[in-house]
C-alpha cells in the first residue's frame, strides 16, 4: 500500500465544526436520536468496507491498519478512522491475520 492516502468518504458538512473532544463526548452520550453517533457508524462502516474490500481485491491477509495513512479532513473523521482501526486491532485481528465478516 506505500504511501498511498485512502480517501475517506466525507463527513456530513453539519458535524465538520466539531472537535474531536466533542465527538467523543457525543458518542459518550447514549441518547436515542444521536445525530453524530449516526454519523461517526456511518463513516466507520464506509471506510471498514473499503479496507475489506481492499484485502479481499488484492488477495491480502495480513494487512494490519496502523500502516495505512488516511486522509481525513476533520476531527468527526479521525475520531471514526481511531475507532475503525482500534476495532481491526482488538477484535478482527488474529495471528497476523484479519478476519473479515
Amino acid at each position: 500500500m506505500g504511501e498511498k492516502a485512502w480517501t475517506f468518504p466525507k463527513a456530513n458538512p453539519a458535524f465538520c465544526h466539531l472537535s474531536e473532544r466533542e465527538v467523543w463526548a457525543a458518542l459518550d452520550n447514549h441518547e436515542d436520536d444521536n445525530a453524530i453517533e449516526a454519523e461517526v457508524t456511518r463513516l466507520v462502516a464506509s471506510f471498514f468496507s473499503r479496507y475489506k474490500a481492499y484485502i479481499e481485491t488484492n488477495g491480502l491477509k495480513n494487512l494490519p491498519p496502523h500502516i495505512m495513512h488516511v486522509a481525513t479532513r476533520w476531527p468527526i473523521e479521525r475520531v471514526a478512522v481511531k475507532i475503525m482501526v482500534r476495532y481491526i486491532e482488538t477484535e478482527a485481528w488474529e495471528d497476523g491475520h484479519m478476519t473479515c465478516h
